[in-house]
């Protein structure tokens, strides 16, 4: 009595097999289909193979790809509320759209490829998220550098300014560019495309920034030294020294004068903060490190390996769901999964796997020969030995072709002579009463049989001949596990699958011993598998990378580990974020892990430039100062940029980009806190005051013994020659060293006043 029906289905048979056309015809009428929706009755459509779900994705995708394009729509305002010039904004943008069709041209010319998903269009938010950061180095690098130098010619201040800006960018570059060029280790087509095509939109703006901005922000600077009031050149209120370019001279005048930005305000005082509880913080963040690596390391596999693109609000996906809950379903998938056996022919794909709409050709074993006495009685057992193992079993109604064929011979042999099939007597020889038959008359007669059994019994297509010789051979059998099943399961069950085969094949003739499995599970199973490794590769690749970047532009051991431990916490937090809102690591999933490594760097990168930027001896407290204001703008406009951008994209329909933004949105957040807190505290705490100085040591060492290595070679006169300049010179050079130190002493009363 308290039974509650809660599902039921109906099944409309259309055709076997319902091709594209028609399937798109039952979408097309899907809306005039009767769907009575209510707090008590929802009904929903799709067919078996979920042709509807597949036809509603590529409906949506428009949609998505617009909410794409409105992500650069909010990266333009940013630039422009950043840099104050719609000079720059115009240049900045030209910048993100040019670097769209090189990459494509170099994609489609070089590297040949002609497929290209509509997935890669998500590669027009990256390119504009990144050429978004590498505008606001390049310009926040220049106005530093003129705010410095107030006195000093355009010529002077790209002298100082670009080179800085354009090493700082590359080290970004080169490290979000190898984030997505080691996930080009997949054989994925999609997934390779993809991170292919991010790739190259990521250096070529990397050599546009190089090629325009640079160039157009010497215009800027003209115009502006010039006391140009035009709106295009800049909205801000212009500095008193460069409306007019005569009162430009007394740099420390002008230093004085300037007023301190808001944003350099903000960034004083937060550093203030942290240098004054910097060892609490430093115990916190040891604390949510510990607690971020310990559910960051929880993550787990998804409970089935199907990817699901559509959000259950849809209908179709909600077909699915409920579908899965119907005795039909359990009826009709709990057998399993079909696989075949094949002998004849070759694993190998003669097509082009960068390319899906490609296919191979079939590459025939020119050994295979079935007629042997051993072959045949090895052919004629291989499908029961099959057939008893817990991982295979029987198809329904289903027999291999060569025990067809010797039930087949049997029947005939029974048979009076009048009623025998003319064929048994022509090419089998009537005395035939089983398989092994006479290898002579083996390909005749079973070529023979091929063609003229009965059609009521499924193995007509299990065989192929050409000129009554048999080429091909296949047996099907039954693994019990399915796509939506877990990937270890599926793993597990390839593994005993592949394993009988290879133990079995060593009791085989030589002539038939090179046969081999396959089946759409099998592939479906590989797919996830190379997600998965592609994942942790790509990952490796990039960590161990961007620590040799790290250490190479720092050139300090105790910086690279302070970056490393910044990274981890930024990897360790965004996962665990990941997990709290109830991921696990699936298909889509390892894409995004993979591809994002790279920008939870940038911003710690950044800020490791900025602290090495003073030559000598420094105070920590002093370089991390500097790094906190000079870069932190930077930073800030970057990441409040990426971040209003990814926002746009949790509106996106498709769960790709949902889950994109979704793990955007965490990695910024925490790349922020990872580089803003654990970096900056770090440094702050322990940071070398000479980063540079063991490595500069041992250059000099070099530099020493060669040096050394040549005077040996010289006279003694020449040396004394070299002594008396050398003194000669020396009081030049501790004037040089003064004018060095008055110059550095008057930057730092700038950066002081910040």
């Amino acid at each position: 009595n308290n039974l509650v029906l809660k599902y039921t289905s109906s099944i409309f048979f259309t055709s076997q097999w319902i091709n594209d056309d028609e399937a798109k015809v039952l979408y097309r009428l899907y809306p005039s289909f009767g769907r009575p929706e209510s707090r008590i009755l929802t009904v929903v459509y799709d067919t078996k193979n979920q042709d509807l779900n597949i036809f509603s994705q590529s409906d949506i995708m428009p949609d998505d790809v617009k909410l794409a394009f409105a992500s650069v729509v909010v990266t333009t305002i940013a630039i422009f509320l950043h840099t104050k010039s719609v000079w720059l904004t115009f240049i900045g943008c030209l910048q993100i759209i040019f670097a769209a069709p090189l990459a494509y041209c170099v994609y489609y010319f070089i590297f040949r490829l002609k497929f290209f998903p509509v997935i890669n269009l998500i590669g027009l938010f990256v390119s504009s998220a990144l050429g978004a950061d590498d505008l606001f180095v390049a310009v926040d690098k220049w106005k530093n550098a003129r705010i410095a130098h107030p006195s000093k010619s355009t010529e002077d201040i790209a002298a100082i300014a670009l080179p800085d800006a354009a090493a700082a960018m590359l080290l970004t570059t080169s490290t979000t560019g190898v984030a997505f060029f080691s996930t080009c280790i997949t054989p994925v087509p999609p997934i390779f495309t993809f991170a292919l095509f991010c790739g190259l939109l990521v250096v070529f703006n990397y050599l546009l920034n190089c090629a325009l901005v640079f160039p157009s922000l010497c215009l800027y600077d003209i115009w502006i030294v010039q006391g140009s009031n035009n709106k295009c050149v800049t909205f801000s209120c212009t500095r008193k020294g460069m409306n007019n370019s005569d009162n430009i001279g007394d740099g420390d005048t002008e230093q004085r004068s300037n007023p301190i930005s808001l944003i350099h305000k903000i960034l004083s005082w937060y550093y203030m903060i942290i240098h004054r509880y910097k060892y609490q913080i430093i115990v916190l963040t040891a604390g949510a490190l510990a607690i971020s690596t310990y559910f960051a390391i929880s993550i787990q596999l998804p409970e089935n390996s199907e990817v699901r693109m559509l959000p259950s609000r849809i209908s179709f996906e909600q077909h699915y769901e409920k579908s899965r809950k119907l005795l039909s379903y359990e009826r009709i998938y709990a057998f399993g999964s079909l696989v075949r056996i094949f002998f004849g022919i070759r694993p190998g794909d003669t097509g082009s796997y960068r390319d899906p709409d490609t296919l191979s050709a079939i590459i025939l074993d020119e050994t295979f020969d079935p007629s042997s006495f051993e072959a045949q009685m090895y052919l004629k057992g291989f499908c029961d030995r099959l057939w008893e193992q817990d991982f295979a079993k029987a198809p329904p109604n289903y027999k291999c072709s060569i025990n067809a064929f010797d039930d087949w011979l049997e029947e005939q042999f029974t048979l009076g002579s009048d009623v025998q099939d003319t064929g048994y007597l022509n090419y089998c020889s009537n005395t035939t009463k089983s398989l092994p038959m006479d290898e002579s008359n083996f390909h005749k007669c079973f070529s023979h049989w091929k063609r003229t059994f009965d059609a009521s019994i499924n193995t007509r297509l299990d065989v192929l001949d050409q000129d009554d010789t048999v080429k091909i051979m296949w047996f099907e059998a039954i693994v019990p596990v399915y796509y939506d099943d877990p990937y270890n399961e599926l793993n597990r069950s390839w593994k005993k699958f592949e394993n009988w085969i290879k133990n079995d094949a060593v009791t085989a003739p030589s002539s038939i011993n090179k046969f081999y499995h396959s089946g759409g599970i099998w592939w479906w199973k590989d797919t996830n598998g190379q997600m998965l490794s592609t994942a942790l590769g790509a990952t490796a690749i990039t960590i161990l990378f961007s620590a040799a970047v790290v250490l190479v532009a720092s050139r300090s051991l105790r910086l690279t580990l302070f970056s490393c431990v910044s990274i981890a916490y930024i990897l360790a937090g965004a996962t665990a974020s990941l997990v709290g809102i109830g991921w696990t690591l699936g298909f889509l999933e390892s894409v995004c892990f993979a591809i994002l490594i790279g920008i939870s760097c940038d911003f710690v990168i950044h800020f490791g430039h900025a602290y090495i930027s003073f030559e000598g001896y420094r105070a920590r407290k002093d370089r991390t100062r500097y790094a906190t204001i000079h870069m932190g703008p930077s930073i800030l406009a970057a990441a409040l940029t990426t971040f209003s951008a990814a926002i746009i994209m949790i509106f996106c329909t498709l769960n790709f980009f949902k889950q994109f933004s979704q793990m955007l949105l965490l990695t910024i957040t925490h790349a922020i806190i990872g580089s803003f807190v654990v970096y900056l505290v770090l440094c702050d705490s322990f940071g070398p005051a000479e980063p540079t100085k063991f490595y500069d040591d041992i250059i000099s060492r070099l530099v020493g013994k060669k040096t050394a290595s040549t005077n040996a070679l010289d006279t003694e006169t020449d040396n004394q020659q070299i002594k008396t300049e050398t003194t000669k010179s020396e009081p030049s050079d501790n004037t040089n060293k003064q004018r060095s130190k008055t110059e550095n002493e008057g930057e730092d009363s700038f950066h002081d006043s910040c």
